[in-house]
């Protein structure tokens, strides 16, 4: 019984030339796409140097997972950076794209000239609003009338929707 247990203390120490396990970057952000319970790294075998994904309820006594299949790690780590570069060079892209268009002598002038209208409709909106304000006292002092005051009312709330819009 020593012997035997010596020989499996033994088998069970790590060897030096045997890889460590990879850390799982991707912790708390794989789920099994049939039980929904987090994916863990394993070694294919003993001393290999092959690490797989597998789903962490897989092997439980009450097999809450029906997914018998494990996913190779480089496999997983090769798909999800390829997804992370095409991200970044579609976003690298974009901002050249918009420097490029930015740089572009018409469009700075289109930008100005934006920038300008926009200016002016938002004193438009401001003009508007201070005369409508001012209508009810016009009323009080009985300048227009009750109808008039409804009318101008309805005509300086449409001109402001017509502007936001």
């Amino acid at each position: 019984m020593e012997h035997i247990k010596k020989k499996h203390l033994e088998a069970s120490k790590p060897k030096a030339d045997v890889p460590n396990k990879p850390d799982n970057i991707l912790v708390y952000k794989t789920k099994c796409a049939c039980c929904g319970g987090s994916v863990l790294i394993g070694r294919h075998h003993t001393y290999s140097e092959k690490f797989y994904y597998k789903c962490k309820n897989r092997r439980k006594l009450a097999r809450l997972c029906e997914n018998k299949y494990s996913y190779d790690y480089s496999e997983v780590m090769d798909s999800v950076f390829s997804v992370i570069r095409q991200h970044m060079s579609l976003c690298v892209e974009k901002t050249k794209f918009v420097q490029k268009m930015n740089s572009r002598k018409e469009n700075v002038l289109q930008y100005d000239i934006y920038t300008k209208q926009i200016a002016k409709l938002q004193n438009d909106v401001r003009r508007i609003t201070a005369n409508k304000s001012g209508l009810y006292e016009d009323y009080r002092e009985q300048l227009i009338t009750a109808e008039e005051l409804c009318q101008y009312q309805r005509e300086y709330e449409s001109r402001v929707n017509e502007i936001e819009a």
